[in-house]
């Protein structure tokens, strides 16, 4: 295998490592076992449509936790 090879090898590796994260939050989070997303959100950024997404989110789920913070 090249080096180029390898290097791309790993960063797929990678990914997939971090998909498996995610999809064992994703049940974590389906079986209502207790979650907390914590975001900062830049001063100069708008706060209302990160607002409304938030709210469709408590709807999806109700057990998460949100902790919003300005940067």
């Amino acid at each position: 295998m090249t080096e180029a090879g390898s290097v791309l090898l790993e960063e797929a590796r990678e990914v997939l490592r971090q998909c498996e994260r995610l999809t064992g939050r994703a049940l974590s989070l389906t079986r209502g076992e207790e979650a907390c997303l914590r975001l900062a959100q830049d001063e100069a950024m708008l706060f209302q449509p990160v607002l409304d997404s938030l709210e469709a989110l408590a709807v999806q789920y109700p057990l998460l936790e949100v902790q919003l913070s300005s940067a």
